[in-house]
């Protein structure tokens, strides 16, 4: 599962920058995208508590780094999905 996680972006990364003609993307790379955007969500608020909880700045700076993960996958939502 952690590596569909991390294939399909890096897939449709791969598609944007060889200069292909698609301009759009399937429904089933965009229901991964999704999911991939949920988990980092999850993570995103997991590592939220665990620094609050401890406060150590490890968890703070995943935190800032999965915020950093759903920004990049909206990205690629909004660039091929019309």
């Amino acid at each position: 599962m952690k590596m569909l996680r991390v294939i399909y972006p890096i897939i449709v990364l791969l598609l944007m920058f060889v200069g292909n003609s698609f301009s759009q993307i399937s429904q089933s790379d965009r229901d991964a995208l999704i999911y991939n955007m949920q988990e980092e969500k999850v993570a995103n608020n997991f590592y939220t508590a665990m620094q609050n909880l401890y406060g150590i700045n490890v968890f703070e700076n995943i935190s800032k780094s999965e915020t950093m993960h759903m920004k990049h996958v909206k990205s690629l939502l909004d660039n091929f999905w019309n």
